[in-house]
């Protein structure tokens, strides 16, 4: 089967392998004895409502009380009493996020006065969509910062140390709120590494980073100057002491707390991979935590792509290449895009660059929520041949790249993928797929 045919089963299959459900609900099989005197629940980000209707099966208990937090416009039927359903903003936090910030930490006190256990379930996301600001930071100084690290080129890792201390629910903020009770945390994870404390910001993990780093990521992307006066005086208290610091590890508090990542970007990997290699192709997973700026990573993936086509190395074709992770973008251009979007446009214009203009090879480049960037698109599918097709529909891909524009480069050429919000949140996974070998 050629590329362009595999495009659909590849695009299903990466869908399929970020499903949520069956994982939650096993685990909550395993938890259900632990709860059956009672429970409350709480469950935020992307794929909050597909890990909630997966626990409640799963363990067949339902809770006292409990909160979900979903990203706005997207559906749901959950009609269980004492079940708060609270639609917030992402990639920037709004009132409905800090609506659920407070309500969390209610829920967390009210489990602690109950006695009962506090279930977290956690997707990315969730550091837009739930937030209680520390004293003396607003909404709008929020969506400034988060702006800034945004479209700054920063890691998600980064741009979390930042957001974990500016927040009382991050960094392990439920645990603190919840008293002596027991906590689980199911975490779905979304960013390179599966670290707890860069999955929606780790509301029940412990943070090995202090306010002192988070000052040092400002500096580090010359934002100090930019960035809004409440957000750097209240990292400078946290720096001189006069703050308390997120959870460490090693807190007393954590011998009560339970952890578990159900789900992450090497489940949407592996099961491409395996889909690929019974379709005839060698293939090879070389990475599940590709991160960097994405037109950098993209002239990278078009290296090995080229080295494929021209000497049969690392694999000879049919082959297959699969990746996951999270890249990022340093926006300077007033243009639309993701960063699956820009990065699939730099693979192909490296590879034109190269030499190479055929559509013997494809790359996909998706993200698993449904959604790339402030667009509508979840990804792009693009051949090297691609780029001549936009050079004659009037389209200059180089300048789009610049102006970061790839999503309008991409539609000329019918090259986006639209899947609509997914309900789930596994990171990005990007195949290269080589049927020819020319000698």
């Amino acid at each position: 089967m050629r590329p362009a045919q595999l495009k659909e089963k590849i695009i299903n299959v990466s869908l399929n392998s970020s499903s949520l459900y069956s994982k939650v609900k096993s685990k909550a099989r395993e938890l259900a004895e632990f709860l059956k005197e009672g429970y409350l629940v709480i469950s935020m980000g992307k794929a909050s409502m597909t890990m909630f209707k997966g626990f409640i099966d799963g363990s067949g208990l339902e809770p006292i009380e409990g909160l979900i937090v979903k990203p706005r416009g997207l559906g749901y039927d959950v009609a269980l009493d004492k079940i708060d359903v609270i639609e917030a903003g992402h990639p920037l936090p709004d009132e409905g996020s800090l609506r659920a910030g407070e309500k969390a930490l209610t829920i967390a006190r009210r489990a602690g006065e109950l006695g009962r256990p506090l279930v977290v379930l956690v997707s990315g996301g969730g550091s837009a969509m739930v937030e209680s600001p520390i004293e003396g930071v607003s909404l709008g100084d929020l969506v400034t910062i988060n702006r800034l690290l945004l479209n700054s080129g920063a890691s998600i890792s980064e741009i979390n140390v930042v957001r974990r201390h500016l927040s009382r629910v991050k960094g392990g903020g439920l645990v603190k709120a919840s008293g002596n009770v027991e906590v689980y945390g199911l975490y779905a994870s979304d960013v390179p590494g599966d670290f707890l404390e860069d999955i929606a910001s780790g509301p029940t993990a412990p943070d090995p980073t202090t306010f002192h780093d988070a000052l040092e990521v400002l500096k580090r992307y010359e934002l100090l100057d930019r960035a809004p006066e409440g957000v750097v005086k209240v990292l400078r208290k946290g720096e001189e002491g006069a703050l308390e610091e997120t959870l460490k590890p090693g807190d007393p508090r954590l011998r009560r707390v339970t952890n578990v990542i159900v789900a992450s970007a090497f489940d949407v990997v592996n099961g491409v991979a395996k889909a690929l290699s019974e379709e005839g192709y060698n293939t090879i997973i070389l990475t599940t935590t590709a991160q960097g700026e994405s037109r950098e990573v993209g002239k990278f993936l078009a290296s090995i792509t080229f080295d494929i086509i021209r000497k049969g190395v690392p694999l000879r074709p049919p082959a297959a290449i699969v990746v996951g992770g999270e890249t990022s973008v340093s926006v300077k251009g007033h243009g639309l895009g993701g960063r699956n979007q820009e990065l699939a446009l730099s693979w192909a214009l490296e590879l034109r660059r190269l030499g190479i203009r055929g559509d013997d090879a494809l790359m996909i480049a998706l993200a698993t929520d449904g959604i790339d960037g402030p667009t509508d698109a979840a990804g792009a599918a693009i051949t090297p041949g691609s780029i001549d097709l936009m050079y004659r529909s009037g389209v200059n891909p180089v300048k789009a790249l610049i102006e970061n524009d790839s999503y309008h480069a991409l539609a000329s050429v019918d090259a986006l993928i639209k899947t609509g919000p997914t309900g789930s949140n596994l990171n990005n996974v990007i195949v290269i797929l080589v049927s020819g070998h020319e000698h």
